[in-house]
């Protein structure tokens, strides 16, 4: 539950793509971001991490990871036929590349009286979060798109599986 004077929050737990749709209907007001990924940054960026939890032991295997990857695509598709006014499709790479410019198209989907801040501001921002990556939040977009392409003579042929 949110204190009363919290207009707005963000959750963005890994396994909501099962349950946005009923996220949607409970908050009739609410809106919601989707923010996609090359399947290649999305399987490398699972190889490179260590994910101790076991809901996550599907990134040991990128033939695993590329099967949620599938199940998570398909749930969006679902989401978007049964939403599609509600819903707001961001493409990773194009956040990482021009971040204010999405961020302005992010806010006029919105359409709140979200304040919007000068790009100095957007960079170094002090406004208060609550959530398990705040400090992911306060170091800005780092560029990790294609990272993979530096290791790609090592990387098992099953990652460029369609």
């Amino acid at each position: 539950l949110l204190p009363n004077e919290s207009r707005y929050f963000m959750d963005k737990s890994l396994f909501n793509f099962r349950y946005l749709g009923f996220l949607l209907l409970a908050f009739p007001q609410s809106k919601s971001i989707i923010v996609t990924r090359d399947k290649k940054d999305t399987l490398w960026s699972n190889y490179t991490q260590f994910f101790a939890g076991s809901d996550l032991s599907y990134s040991f295997s990128f033939d695993a990871t590329s099967k949620m990857q599938q199940l998570v695509n398909d749930y969006q598709k679902l989401w978007l036929q049964k939403f599609p006014e509600r819903i707001q499709v961001v493409d990773n790479a194009d956040l990482v590349r021009n971040p204010l410019a999405i961020c302005r198209q992010l806010k006029d989907f919105m359409g709140r009286d979200i304040k919007f801040v000068t790009e100095s501001e957007f960079e170094g921002t002090k406004t208060p979060s609550v959530t398990a990556s705040s400090d992911q939040i306060r170091s800005g977009l780092k560029p990790s798109t294609r990272s993979w392409c530096n290791y790609v003579e090592f990387l098992p042929s099953e990652m460029f599986k369609n």
